[in-house]
């Protein structure tokens, strides 16, 4: 199952400078924040996490499109994910494990 590894890549350069490493099995790679702005374009800067905003939003909208590979289960979570798990995260990042996220969506997406 996927987890997301969130840190700063340079802290003193401040917002729009995090990375996001996706690691799923043995396999890794940067999580590429393009295909979540082709949905919404919230922050062309890029991700941001620790607070109520753009930056944070894209990163939401971006784990959970990665995720469940789900377009619309994304744009109707996104948003309190953000508040849920981004917006809490400390200032020097985190891990969201994939667990977490599968509870998160099982317990929150409502079919319409």
């Amino acid at each position: 199952m996927k987890n997301y590894h969130i840190k700063r890549v340079n802290p003193s350069e401040g917002a729009g400078r995090v990375s996001v490493e996706v690691h799923d099995g043995d396999k890794r790679r940067l999580l590429d924040p393009r295909p979540s702005q082709q949905v919404y374009n919230h922050s062309p800067d890029g991700f941001e996490f620790g607070y109520h905003g753009s930056g944070p939003a894209q990163l939401a909208l971006a784990i959970l499109l990665d995720f469940t590979d789900n377009t619309r289960v994304s744009r109707q979570l996104y948003q309190q994910f953000k508040a849920d798990h981004i917006a809490t995260l400390p200032e020097e990042g985190g891990i969201i494990l994939g667990n977490t996220i599968f509870n998160w969506v099982s317990d929150n997406y409502q079919q319409e």
